[in-house]
This record gives C-alpha cells, structure tokens and sequence, in this order.
C-alpha cells in the first residue's frame, strides 16, 4: 500500500495546528501592543503567519 497520500494529509493537518496556533498567538500579542517595540514583534508574527498560511495553502493545493 502507498502512504504517501495519507502521509501528506497527517502533514498537512500538523501544518494546520501550527498555523491555527500561531493564529491566535498573533490576536492575542495584539490585544498587548502599547509600545513601539511590541508593535515591530507584532509586525513578526503576521509575516509569519502569512508564510504559514500560504504554505498551507500550498499543501492543500497538493493534496486536492
């Protein structure tokens, strides 16, 4: 039997939990921006996210 498509799926599904993760990790870093600083962290987080995002696009992409 090939795995190789379920093995892709199980991926994808860990991709989505980081992205899920990071997702709310950014929402709740902008609940706490105060100072100039915090917003340059804040700026980090949603480029990262938008590159977790759009590899997740990707894998989903390859799996449909």
């Amino acid at each position: 039997m090939d795995y190789t498509w379920p093995l892709q799926i199980s991926q994808t599904y860990a991709l989505r939990s980081i992205y899920q993760d990071a997702q709310s990790a950014t929402v709740e870093a902008h609940g706490r921006v105060d100072a100039p600083g915090d917003c340059a962290a804040l700026l980090g987080r949603i480029r990262a996210l938008k590159s977790l995002g759009q590899s997740l696009e990707d894998d989903y992409a390859d799996i449909l």
